[in-house]
């Protein structure tokens, strides 16, 4: 309704006015301090939190809904996603917002079931679910150590400025690899020790 119109025009003002503060400089903060946001990831979880009340508020039949269940948007979407995927990030302005934003349109074509384009609902992506803790957990060290690998060969460094989707990928197929060992060998057995506490 009107009110739901709103409210999260209200969140997206407040929303830019806080990215533009922190990313202009407007604010009484220092080199130190917007380096601390943007690590944090503050803006990107502040954008997220803003999908998701805006998902709360809108009714089944909004026209937030119904440019989701547009076969043409969630096209452009996944387009758009896969070209990000081949930029460098630092030729790209904002890099990080537009990137949560099509993050976010993906959430919302992922867990929508009417007119889906794709069915990402088979085994492999479901299995991503089961090990999603893991997945949570261990990014950001998977992360780190391909970072430190860069900084420590010029080779490596190179290699991913002209092709970014390999780290990407390296990124994304170690932290999977990393959270399926968790998963297999330390998480299921605390799983398992749950299920037998719940029986008795």
């Amino acid at each position: 309704g009107k009110y739901s119109t709103l409210k999260i025009a209200g969140l997206l003002i407040l929303f830019s006015a806080f990215y533009a503060a922190v990313d202009w400089h407007f604010i009484a903060m220092s080199e130190t301090g917007v380096r601390f946001v943007y690590m944090l990831k503050f803006h990107n979880m502040w954008l997220g939190a803003l999908c998701a009340q805006t998902i709360y508020i809108s009714k089944e039949s909004s026209w937030i809904f119904k440019t989701i269940r547009n076969k043409a948007f969630q096209l452009l979407i996944w387009l758009l996603t896969f070209i990000v995927l081949f930029i460098d990030k630092k030729q790209l302005d904002h890099f990080h917002i537009i990137s949560s934003v099509l993050f976010c349109f993906l959430i919302l074509i992922a867990i929508n079931k009417e007119n889906r384009l794709f069915n990402i609902e088979a085994t492999p992506f479901s299995y991503l679910g089961t090990i999603s803790f893991g997945i949570y957990v261990y990014h950001a060290y998977v992360s780190y150590i391909l970072r430190l690998a860069l900084e420590k060969s010029t080779a490596l460094m190179h290699l991913i400025t002209n092709f970014p989707i390999l780290y990407y990928m390296a990124e994304l197929g170690g932290t999977i690899l990393v959270a399926n060992l968790s998963y297999k060998y330390y998480e299921s057995y605390f799983l398992g020790m749950k299920d037998k506490l719940y029986k008795k």
